[in-house]
């Protein structure tokens, strides 16, 4: 269906808890690639479970880099820098 273009997949991994990171994957993959067609967020944490108010800030300061902020960084880098012109109908 692709015709002469070959299916492939490039990887990067990156700390999403760090924003400069993030924007610097960013300049590689089009240095690289040329282009983003999407990404995917494969970051997980483990934390203890046990009840908040036995949790100390510094492991909910970790959980919530990882799972927001690395989220926020990776989706208004790519996303809003990459996509924007292509669907701003959408938002």
């Amino acid at each position: 269906m692709a015709g002469g273009n070959k299916v492939s997949l490039s990887t990067f991994i990156v700390d999403i808890t760090e924003r400069a990171a993030i924007e610097g994957l960013l300049k590689n993959v089009i240095d690289q690639l040329g282009f983003v067609h999407g990404i995917t967020n494969n970051a997980c944490i483990i934390q203890p479970f046990i009840k908040v108010n036995e949790l100390g800030y510094e492991a909910i300061e970790r959980v919530m880099n990882v799972i927001f902020y690395g989220i926020l960084y990776m989706t208004k880098t790519f996303f809003c820098r990459t996509c924007l012109p292509f669907w701003k109908h959408t938002l």
